[in-house]
């Protein structure tokens, strides 16, 4: 009898410390097991944080870059319809355009076209946007020298920034004997620039 009760003392005793060693080892495994998931949740948190923070960096470079593009498109508007009639500078380019092209400027005028004399404003818009119609300055010229200079002339002329409609051409053989072959282009054209708007206030 005492032998029986020792050894199913000793199962007891066995069972209780294996139950106790899987308690203890799976108690561990959990906590590890519930750190390595919290862990695994700031992981993700942080790449979701980097991932907004990563989109709204696109799409602020893309707004500075569509700011860009329409700071360079106004830029290019002013240039090909100015806010006043800037002859000087329209000067400028016409006799630059002529000294790379090896061609004469004989003549240059320039009227500007009273409103007036211009088609009669019929929309019936806000009174800003008949300030904002464009005026037009008329210009006279005469240029001259050898028929591929004249022809880059134009070329270049019509692909300026700012807006010239050449209207009437009229070409003849030049005055001057002495030179070779030379033509004479008398050019009668337009150009624009409009007045900057006024608001008043209410």
């Amino acid at each position: 009898m005492k032998n029986s009760a020792q050894i199913i003392l000793f199962f007891f005793i066995s069972a209780v410390i294996g139950i106790a060693a899987l308690y203890v080892f799976f108690s561990l495994d959990i906590a590890q097991w519930n750190t390595v998931q919290a862990a695994r949740l700031q992981v993700a948190e942080r790449q979701a944080v980097r991932d907004q923070i990563a989109n709204l960096l696109s799409q602020f470079r893309e707004r500075v870059a569509q700011f860009e593009n329409l700071d360079q498109q106004i830029t290019l508007i002013d240039h090909a319809l100015p806010s006043s009639m800037n002859i000087p500078e329209l000067l400028t380019t016409i006799e630059t355009i002529a000294t790379n092209n090896h061609v004469s400027l004989d003549q240059i005028t320039f009227t500007a076209v009273s409103q007036l004399q211009q088609p009669a404003f019929t929309e019936t818009s806000h009174p800003a946007a008949q300030q904002t119609k464009p005026f037009e300055i008329a210009i006279s010229m005469t240029v001259s020298g050898g028929y591929s200079a004249i022809k880059d002339f134009m070329t270049m002329l019509e692909s300026e920034v700012r807006l010239v409609d050449a209207t009437a051409l009229t070409v003849a053989p030049a005055s001057d004997s002495s030179k070779p072959v030379q033509f004479s282009l008398h050019i009668d054209a337009t150009t624009y620039y409009i007045s900057q708007p006024t608001f008043t206030l209410p």
